[in-house]
């Protein structure tokens, strides 16, 4: 259905600090404009999102092979249908192997 679709526009960016040989820091932030093509059912109107995001993280070297990789995202929609606004707050830990 068309209102599916839509098209976007935004802006992206990031980077990684060095700390120490076993430490980097990341981070990023990004914003996004989105419009929707068809009209939604539920709200009879045509949607329109503006969606932010951002990012903190470690990657802390355990060894030449594993990784701990602790990341903390945040999320942000704000939509003129009130259903599709949110904020998210999302905390991971993630343990790497690298096999080559």
């Amino acid at each position: 259905p068309d209102f599916f679709d839509y098209k976007f526009a935004g802006l992206r960016a990031g980077g990684m600090y060095l700390m120490t040989p076993r430490l980097q820091v990341e981070a990023g932030v990004g914003a996004e404009k989105r419009r929707y093509d068809g009209r939604d059912p539920l709200f009879e109107k045509a949607r329109r999102d503006t969606y932010y995001d951002a990012y903190l993280g470690l990657n802390y070297a355990i060894n030449r092979k594993l990784s701990l990789r602790p990341q903390y995202r945040y999320a942000h929609n704000d939509s003129n249908a009130t259903l599709y606004s949110f904020r998210r707050h999302v905390v991971t830990m993630n343990l790497r192997y690298e096999l080559f």
